[in-house]
């Protein structure tokens, strides 16, 4: 596969410190194609080398990295083999295709095995969502788009505890895709920036573990980005490529 026809894949630190690369898109023949092809790059190595393929191909999913090692591979967007057509009967053709949809499966990848099992489904397909693991090992996921390529933003959040491997839905309050989600020192989740009702979301979100709730957050950035600096501060990287250090505790 050319790296210069690869794009929207996800890549996920593991624990020996080598890096997970999965799913992604490319053009095939002109058209857009979802990869389920899944490439892992060793510390001090110069290339990629195959490992095996997620059972699914998908794009614009998240993949975190579980407390045992593991990899969760949430949501994207994946190929519908029959496209439903709009009220006049025509099926839309955009960059991604006619035939693109978000999807709720999930799966997860064992690095000490090579294998992949799927895992129970969120209650909603969601794609540009974010998914973060939590304190206690759980993972939040929050958001998205959960139907057809730029259909309405999602309003609900869901938790996933890998030792019941089940899902728990939970209620945003607003619309939000294409933002960023970071856990701050203090066990919080804080979610900035992204879109909602197809405009740009001004506010910020933080969730609290101990009452699973969201509340409005008094500052927001606009970000695709967001990390935990060693001061306890968020370094927030928005779509023009700046830098943005916040206080978000």
């Amino acid at each position: 596969m050319e790296a210069s026809s690869w794009r929207s894949q996800r890549a996920t630190r593991l624990d020996d410190g080598s890096v997970l690369v999965t799913g992604g898109r490319r053009r095939v023949d002109g058209a857009p194609r979802m990869e389920a092809r899944a490439l892992r790059l060793e510390p001090g190595a110069a290339q990629l080398r195959a490992v095996a393929d997620m059972r699914v191909g998908r794009t614009h999913h998240h993949a975190t990295l579980l407390a045992d090692g593991r990899v969760l591979v949430t949501g994207g967007l994946v190929t519908d083999p029959d496209p439903a057509p709009d009220e006049d009967g025509n099926i839309r053709v955009g960059d991604l295709g006619a035939n693109a949809r978000g999807t709720a499966e999930t799966e997860i990848y064992d690095p000490a095995t090579d294998r992949w099992t799927d895992a129970a489904a969120m209650h909603e397909p969601r794609y540009h969502h974010t998914a973060t693991r939590l304190a206690d090992g759980r993972v939040l996921v929050v958001g998205g788009v959960p139907g057809e390529a730029w259909g309405p933003q999602s309003t609900t959040a869901e938790i996933y505890d890998p030792s019941t491997d089940a899902w728990r839905r939970l209620e945003l309050g607003s619309e939000r895709s294409s933002h960023a989600a970071v856990r701050l020192s203090s066990g919080e989740v804080w979610i900035t920036g992204g879109r909602g009702v197809s405009t740009r979301s001004a506010g910020g979100l933080s969730f609290s573990v101990e009452g699973a709730c969201f509340a409005v957050s008094p500052e927001a950035l606009e970000g695709v980005v967001a990390v935990t600096a060693a001061d306890g501060t968020v370094l927030v990287v928005d779509r023009g490529g700046a830098v943005h250090r916040t206080d978000a505790a």
